[in-house]
């Protein structure tokens, strides 16, 4: 492969990705697009101070709680390994929608280019969205520690390598799963699902092996192998990670060695990446553009009602309400990255939840203590139960992409003899339904862990709901206000929506917030006060955004597009 032509290409990609090109030529069409993107930037490092402001207690507490029992060569590990699991979770669905979704394939497939350049190329976009999640959990542990420990010149040299290469290694695995498993689709009717189906499958897997390697470490197997064993030796557990993470463990071991030591270490993190990165070359060559173009194949067959058709739709029995509720539905089932972006969501915070125990399972020492912690929060049961249930309710970010995930069919809405408050009802409610899915599924997570008894457990859904629908409504709010509506990937108008992430910013200060305030107030306030307080912020912020939102849905329908 030519790197001008990789880079050529590379380039070319991010830029139908992020629409660079458009935002260029937008700021010199109209000067108040500086403010609003000054506003944006302004945004963004709020988040950003906000989650060190949040973030740093935990990353000093984590350290000195390692340093007090002489395992801090712990705290790197745990920082190269939560980095390379969250961003093999966080991954997935763009990379299966960059790889198969995105309309620039259908032009780069007529172009003489290899699919083992394309898939580099847009392997190369992936990760450098990636990067996000090592900037948020690899970084601020390597800077910590090497501040900590006074560490030298090459300490910061393999480090700043390391986080550069840190999210290389779970896409390339990714992609080593998914395209041999692609050749499966052939023979669905249901193409594009089974190839998120699949992903998740290996997904599953994927974090089923981790948890057992994981359990195993901690808990010593048959081996009775347990913490005293770490608090004597603690390479014991960061030679573990060879086989829960191997690129962890080189990473850990460059890091901690000598210089010319680490330079051998160095050796095998990237021979192993190299590895990685010829196999998936190889299964591009034989599997990439053979699925592509039988998933093409499929959408060809696909018939798509027109404007004139849907409105015919809207003037039978059913009622304008109930048609457009059931377009909702069929539009968020119909393109898989918006369906399973939504539904994971949902489901993987419960799911989390309730095995986080199940980890240390097997050892007494630290069952006692989850035990006790569980016990010490049981009486605020009703305000977590709420917490967690907006959590799971809230985080999909289907509501901050309502409008977003329309797209260029807003248009349609738009020509529809419909109004905008039935057009509003439709996806608030359709996004309640998905909501209400978490809340139940968290609220039996937390039945299981804390044992609350059936009433608490109803008075936590009913809360939960009422507090998810004003955060919902809130962020229909904000979407409406600017939806990203000009993408050529599904995965862009959740994955790289900026409205997505105001969204999480407001719920996560929102959860945490209050958690924060339940967990010291407990002895002052009664935990009924504080779930009282809970919905009546619910309720006040739903009347006080109906007609708001009611505004923001007409004055988008009424725009220019």
């Amino acid at each position: 492969m030519r790197l001008k032509r990789w880079i050529s290409l590379t380039w070319t990609i991010i830029n139908a990705n992020y629409g660079l090109s458009n935002l260029k030529t937008s700021l010199k069409k109209d000067k108040k697009n500086i403010l609003i993107l000054a506003l944006m930037i302004y945004a963004f490092g709020a988040i950003g101070f906000s989650f060190v402001f949040f973030y740093k207690p935990l990353l000093i507490s984590s350290y000195q709680q390692l340093a007090t029992l002489g395992m801090e060569k712990l705290f790197l590990a745990n920082a190269f390994l939560n980095a390379g699991i969250i961003g093999f979770i966080v991954g997935l669905f763009l990379l299966i929608s960059t790889l198969f979704f995105s309309k620039d394939m259908r032009v780069l497939i007529t172009l003489p280019i290899r699919a083992s350049e394309v898939i580099t190329a847009k392997l190369t976009v992936v990760i450098l969205f990636q990067m996000i999640v090592s900037l948020a959990i690899l970084l601020p542990s390597l800077v910590y520690y090497g501040i900590q420990k006074n560490a030298g010149v090459s300490y910061w040299l393999y480090s700043m390598l390391l986080f550069l290469l840190s999210q290389i290694f779970p896409m390339l695995l990714q992609t080593i799963i998914i395209l041999p498993l692609s050749r499966i689709v052939k023979f669905s009717r249901m193409k594009d699902f089974m190839l998120y189906i699949l992903g998740i499958g290996a997904l599953a897997m994927s974090l089923i092996v981790v948890f057992l390697v994981n359990k195993s470490a901690i808990n010593g197997g048959n081996n009775g192998f347990n913490l005293v064993n770490i608090f004597a030796n603690p390479d014991v557990f960061i030679n573990k990670l060879a086989s829960i993470y191997p690129p962890a463990f080189f990473a850990v071991k460059t890091l901690l060695s000598n210089t010319f030591s680490g330079l051998a270490w160095l050796a095998g993190y990237l021979g192993l990446h190299a590895l990685a990165f010829v196999t998936t070359i190889w299964f591009a060559k034989k599997y990439y553009y053979d699925t592509y173009n039988s998933l093409q194949q499929f959408y060809a067959g696909r018939r798509k009602l027109s404007t004139e058709e849907m409105s015919g739709q809207l003037n039978v029995e059913k009622s304008l309400f109930a048609t457009l509720h059931a377009r909702e539905w069929k539009y968020f089932l119909k393109v898989p990255a918006f369906a399973f972006n939504g539904l994971s969501g949902t489901f993987i915070l419960p799911i989390m939840v309730i095995m986080f125990p199940f980890i240390f399972k097997g050892n007494q020492e630290a069952s006692g203590n989850i035990e006790n912690f569980f016990q010490a929060i049981k009486d605020l049961y009703v305000p977590i139960g709420i917490l967690g249930g907006v959590l799971a309710g809230s985080m999909s970010g289907l509501a901050a992409s309502a409008f977003s995930r329309e797209g260029k069919l807003l248009q349609e809405l738009k020509a529809l003899p419909v109004s905008p408050s039935d057009v509003l009802k439709a996806k608030f409610v359709n996004i309640m339904e998905i909501s209400f899915m978490g809340i139940l599924l968290m609220t039996a997570a937390i039945h299981l862990l804390l044992g609350g008894s059936l009433l608490l457990d109803i008075i936590v859904v009913l809360l939960s709901g009422v507090v998810s629908a004003f955060l919902n409504l809130l962020q229909l709010v904000i979407d409406a206000t600017r939806p990203l509506l000009n993408w050529d990937n599904p995965q862009r108008a959740i994955k790289q929506n900026f409205n997505v992430a105001i969204a999480i910013f407001i719920v996560i200060g929102f959860v945490g917030g209050f958690g924060y305030l339940s967990f010291k107030l407990v002895d002052v306030v009664s935990p009924f006060v504080i779930a009282m307080v809970l919905a009546l912020c619910g309720i006040v912020g739903i009347i006080s955004l109906i007609k708001p939102a009611l505004r923001m849905t007409s004055d988008l329908l009424k725009r220019d597009l």
